[in-house]
């Protein structure tokens, strides 16, 4: 069973599908630090911010709607953190003030979801791993996001046994709530039993993820084009 809701899109052939893992994370980073940063007075900054990542997802292929959708999820906790702001800056102050927040946060998500969205997760910690982060952590995050499917293949099992099993409503949801210590235990039987095959198999520390791009024409573009918007987004009034 194959899962693709974490890298989507990273397997679609675009323009940008051969861009370094290394030079998507500075310019994810530098792109979510301008938008973090820029001050509540020169919103053009934000607009400039919404224009590159635009940019970036309609050459990586991915649809407007599935990008918007993702990306308002973090909308409510900005809400929710800056509510107080109308009424500590009553008038239209509090109301902008209010607007650059949710901006903000909807901007940096978007950032997220692309960067997670348009490169496969191996290449990503092996570009992490290029600009520094330890091995042991690297290796954490991947047997993490390994399992993480396996849970969820072991809860869709689970979920269409009791709904085979517990047609009526009220019966299915006392079966669910029964099957969760059920599934914990099957989920770390089988971790048991791929951890054990992998040490048959010489495991040493060292996932193989097939061919990485490297750095090429494409990142010296790529470069330029980050340097660009840095230029305009930090002159824009």
């Amino acid at each position: 069973m194959r899962h693709d809701f974490v890298d989507r899109f990273a397997r679609v052939p675009s323009p940008v599908a051969g861009i370094d893992p290394r030079t998507r994370l500075v310019a994810a980073l530098t792109v979510l630090l301008t938008v973090v940063g820029a001050p509540a007075s020169r919103p053009g900054m934000l607009a400039v911010c919404a224009g590159f990542i635009a940019g970036y997802a309609a050459l990586a292929r991915v649809p407007a709607g599935w990008l918007v959708a993702r990306s308002a999820v973090a909308l409510p906790f900005a809400l929710l953190a800056g509510a107080w702001l109308p009424f500590a800056r009553p008038g239209v102050g509090g109301w902008a003030a209010l607007a650059v927040l949710a901006a903000r946060t909807f901007l940096a998500a978007a950032v997220i979801v692309l960067l997670a969205a348009t490169t496969r997760f191996p290449h990503l910690l092996r570009g992490m791993e290029g600009l520094g982060l330890p091995r042991v952590m690297s290796l954490v995050l991947s047997f993490t996001y390994r399992f993480l499917f396996v849970l969820v293949e072991e809860a869709e099992r689970l979920e269409m046994a009791v709904r085979s099993r517990a047609p009526m409503r009220r019966r299915r949801f006392r079966a669910l709530t029964g099957a969760a210590g059920y599934l914990f235990l099957r989920t770390y039987e089988r971790a048991e039993r791929v951890y054990q095959a992998m040490l048959a198999r010489g495991f040493h520390g060292e996932i193989p993820v097939g061919e990485i791009p490297r750095w090429g024409v494409q990142d010296a573009l790529a470069v330029a084009v980050t340097a660009g918007f840095l230029w305009v987004a930090w002159r824009i009034w």
